[in-house]
């Protein structure tokens, strides 16, 4: 029997295709593991870098939640602590039970910062002295990483020399050379793609708050309860560098509450009055408690006092805190029914108007069908309410310039403001300190004289109801108040 020794031929071919397969994948893993390699190195590049600018982040979020700036020993805490990490978890790359210590991250400080600044902890003066350096050019800070194990950083957290802090400030990672920052050592010649650095500029942790003619109260800590009246009486311009975040109690100069603000960004409080009083010609603010007798407190003095008839009940509760917060808690104004309320002058106008503004608070209490006047000079310049079937109309109604009208979908018994104002030729009606209603007339002027006296709630027609609700605050000026003016009479901010 021959043999023909096919079956050792096959084993030999088997043999010989298992060497070839075993060369291809060896190979192949020679050639594709420093494209892996180069990937996963690329991978933990991005990763942190993205995980530094949360850590940057969460460093601001710090400043804002806590009103202070860490330093190179508290870093860490404030982070970890805004952020829901672990201490260990900002400091280390691989912050494990056996952490690899030369991966780690730390926060360098800016040598031309003055020693002692940081920590930083919020004052109620805000930043004076010294502490200004905190937004000068050298208020930075770095939080600088190594994502290479068996490679140290030069550096540790504190303040380095200005050189080495410097180098580091200005290092951009240049992937064709991978240069690490100049005067580091020899031992990271190429390994510039190992180093993160998150810069800060510790003035962007700060707002600019300008204040006058108010109290102001500056929280260090939780936000100011609103029974605590700000102690800080500020008479002129002053200015503020305050830490984002922190809460501000602002009230008048009487004590008046009139804001309660987080600082977020540069702001201005001036409550100086916005409107020169000595110039508003009528002025009732309605505030007297009973009796018949209303004072007006503009510049055409007592001459022009008023009286409220039997239908007139002074002593009401007007626009107060909390809905409206920068007006009196005991403000008064005076209700009003639709049979007899009024309250009226003993004197008609006696002169032409060019501009005027005429202005109050206003609160219906029930609605009828007719056109009542709210207060003005009934036959000449006036502010109506009037209702004909379903439609209820605020009309500003000057009888030379002509009449806006502005369709009131309020409902009773809730207050606003409105003003009417003519400027040249033109007329405007505000609601709340928005204009809802312009026209421009032909006329410069209200009409020069009128038959009947300045009046707070008059249907101007017998036969038709008066107004019915409550009103405060009635106010003539003979000049034209601009829109931030409206705003102003809106706040209170006037007082002559």
């Amino acid at each position: 029997m021959v043999n023909t020794g096919l079956p050792n031929k096959r084993r030999g071919y088997a043999a010989l295709l298992l060497v070839v397969a075993l060369t291809t994948a060896t190979v192949g893993g020679i050639i594709l593991m420093p494209n892996r390699l180069e990937r996963l190195l690329q991978s933990r590049w991005q990763n942190e870098e993205r995980f530094l600018a949360r850590l940057n982040l969460a460093f601001r979020d710090s400043v804002r939640q806590e009103l202070k700036i860490p330093g190179p020993n508290q870093w860490t805490k404030a982070i970890a602590d805004t952020a829901n990490l672990a201490p260990d978890a900002v400091e280390y790359l691989d912050p494990g039970a056996a952490k690899n210590t030369t991966m780690r991250r730390i926060l360098l400080v800016d040598p031309g910062l003055p020693n002692g600044l940081l920590p930083y902890t919020q004052n109620p003066n805000g930043l004076q002295g010294a502490r200004t350096n905190l937004l000068g050019p050298n208020a930075r800070v770095m939080i600088v990483s190594n994502t290479r194990s068996g490679l140290t950083l030069p550096l540790t957290s504190g303040t380095p020399s200005t050189d080495a802090f410097e180098a580091l400030w200005t290092w951009a990672y240049d992937p064709s050379t991978k240069a690490p920052p100049s005067g580091w050592p020899s031992a990271w010649n190429q390994r510039g793609d190992c180093l993160h650095v998150s810069r800060l500029l510790l003035s962007q942790c700060f707002a600019q708050i300008s204040a006058d003619t108010l109290r102001l109260g500056v929280g260090v800590g939780h936000p100011i309860p609103g029974s605590v009246v700000p102690d800080q009486i500020i008479t002129e311009p002053t200015t503020y560098y305050l830490l984002k975040g922190t809460p501000l109690a602002i009230a008048r100069t009487d004590g008046t509450p009139y804001a309660r603000h987080i600082v977020r960004h540069d702001q201005a409080w001036d409550l100086s009055p916005l409107v020169d009083d000595s110039t508003a010609l009528l002025y009732f603010d309605l505030n007297e408690s009973s009796g018949s007798a209303v004072t007006n407190k503009g510049t055409l003095g007592t001459a022009w006092n008023a009286v409220a008839t039997l239908g007139a009940t002074l002593g009401s509760a007007g626009p107060r805190p909390p809905e409206f917060p920068t007006l009196s808690s005991s403000n008064r104004a005076v209700r009003l029914n639709s049979l007899t309320g009024k309250v009226a002058t003993d004197f008609a106008w006696p002169r032409r108007l060019t501009d005027y503004t005429l202005a109050g608070w206003i609160r219906p209490d029930a609605f009828y069908w007719g056109d009542g006047m709210i207060f003005g000079f009934p036959d000449a310049l006036g502010i109506h309410l009037t209702g004909y079937g379903r439609r209820l109309t605020l009309r500003g109604i000057s009888r030379v310039a002509g009449t806006l009208t502005h369709r009131y979908r309020y409902p009773a018994n809730s207050w606003h403001h409105v003003a009417l104002v003519g400027k040249g030729r033109n007329l405007l009606l505000y609601v709340d300190g928005a204009k809802v209603a312009s026209r421009r007339s032909s006329s410069r002027s209200c009409r020069s004289s009128c038959s009947q006296t300045f009046q707070i709630g008059s249907s101007g027609r017998w036969w038709q109801p008066r107004y019915s609700g409550y009103v405060d605050e009635v106010i003539l000026f003979d000049w034209a108040l601009d829109p931030t003016q409206i705003v102003a009479l809106l706040h209170g901010d006037t007082s002559p």
